[in-house]
């Protein structure tokens, strides 16, 4: 869970009150008293909240999209208006410049979370899944 800890520091992200399994290499939040899955076959055990990969955690689409308004502002985020030329980037997998420090952060669309991205040097790279962008 250190890396969990660290993407929290990162993006401001705060779950609290929350259990955590590892399935594989993916990470879930899971309701607290749950039964064993051991021997059973799971799709989604909880939230899935990212994969876990070489020494890094790369974020789960779906807790981008489980996030509240209030949640998505309150994190570290790059915040767009709807109209704005960046969101048809973002959504066909485009990368975006945006000043500030590196790491993950979640795009927003007037306040609401669209999904994640990596910034790096002033640029963000997209994290939207493939099988979701518009061509």
């Amino acid at each position: 869970l250190g890396l969990w800890d660290r993407f929290c520091q990162q993006t401001g992200f705060d779950l609290t009150n929350s259990q955590f399994a590892v399935f594989r290499d993916t990470l879930y939040a899971v309701p607290e008293g749950l039964a064993s899955f051991e021997g059973l076959h799971t799709l989604r055990a909880g939230l899935q909240l990212g994969s876990l990969k070489k020494n890094r955690l790369e974020p789960a689409h779906a807790l981008a999209l489980s996030l509240s308004k209030a949640d998505a502002l309150s994190m570290n985020h790059i915040a767009l208006r709807a109209g704005d030329e960046r969101v048809r980037r973002y959504l066909q997998g485009h990368l975006l410049e945006e000043s500030g420090p590196d790491g993950w952060l979640l795009v927003t669309v007037d306040g609401y979370p669209l999904g994640w991205g990596k910034r790096s040097q002033g640029v963000i790279k997209n994290a939207y899944p493939k099988g979701l962008r518009a061509y």
